[in-house]
């Protein structure tokens, strides 16, 4: 520890430092100009109907917020166990990803039961985003393959509104079975 020149290794440190902090700095300010990401931050309701037993319709809380650390938008969603059936909540935690087209890609796990579930997310261009409907992807209970509508909104919705909404936005292939000739 003789002959060390701390001031000059301290600032060597801090120097060394700069890029990182800059680096943040730069991501900080480029995310406060683009208004994009920033529609989603927040509460939102999510809706989705069970592909199990009667198809009831599922409401879990989201809340988006943004990682200065990773660059992105980062989700929590719980699902809250109805009728105090002695069931633990399932907690999905995820990101969504940069807008592709029409498209953002939501990505979630529930590190309990290492469910992963992704959403097909319909960004609209108009801002503030309330409501839109994207397509869900997951594995159900049996570990078959799962996919439906589901809808991301601002507010909490009555659940009547929500399934005729929901049913609104299904493409149906009977529908499509005439303009194919089959």
């Amino acid at each position: 520890m003789v002959g060390i020149d701390w001031p000059e290794v301290l600032v060597g440190f801090l120097l060394g430092l700069v890029p990182l902090v800059a680096r943040q700095l730069y991501i900080l300010i480029n995310y406060m100009r683009t208004s994009g990401r920033r529609k989603y931050l927040g509460v939102w309701w999510t809706y989705h109907r069970s592909t199990t037993g009667s198809g009831k319709i599922i409401e879990r809380r989201v809340h988006v917020r943004y990682s200065l650390m990773f660059d992105r938008l980062t989700l929590r969603e719980k699902n809250d166990p109805e009728g105090g059936g002695g069931s633990l909540p399932l907690t999905y935690s995820g990101h969504i990803s940069p807008r592709q087209g029409m498209v953002r890609y939501v990505e979630t796990v529930d590190e309990a039961s290492h469910e992963r579930k992704v959403w097909f997310l319909f960004d609209p261009f108009f801002d503030p985003v309330e409501q839109t409907v994207g397509i869900y992807l997951s594995l159900d209970l049996r570990g078959l393959p799962s996919a439906g509508p589901m809808m991301l909104s601002r507010k909490r919705v009555p659940r009547e509104q929500v399934d005729s909404m929901l049913n609104q936005h299904v493409l149906r292939v009977a529908e499509l079975l005439p303009a194919i000739d089959h």
